[in-house]
């Protein structure tokens, strides 16, 4: 069974998927020089970093922050950011 942690990121994958169907998905990669027609999205893993201790009780608290980026396409008649707006 996947460890919590990886639970979460695949939820977060899953929204993104969710909210944007015809965008290519990555996690972890860099972004292609070329950017596919119906968009780019990537996904990395982040890092939860060191936690923050609470002593009564002991509790471990993370802040995971997971980094996304999102890339449209610009072609002659409609600008990137007219496309990213659309996608988003």
């Amino acid at each position: 069974m996947p460890s919590k942690r990886e639970q979460v990121l695949q939820a977060v994958s899953d929204l993104l998927k969710a909210a944007l169907p015809k965008a290519s998905h990555f996690r972890n990669e860099v972004k292609p020089e070329q950017i596919p027609a119906g968009g780019f999205v990537n996904m990395d893993d982040g890092d939860p970093g060191e936690p923050e201790v609470t002593l009564s009780p002991t509790t471990w608290i993370y802040e995971h922050a997971i980094p996304v980026d999102v890339a449209a396409l610009k072609s002659r008649t409609v600008s990137a950011e007219l496309r990213l707006d659309a996608m988003l």
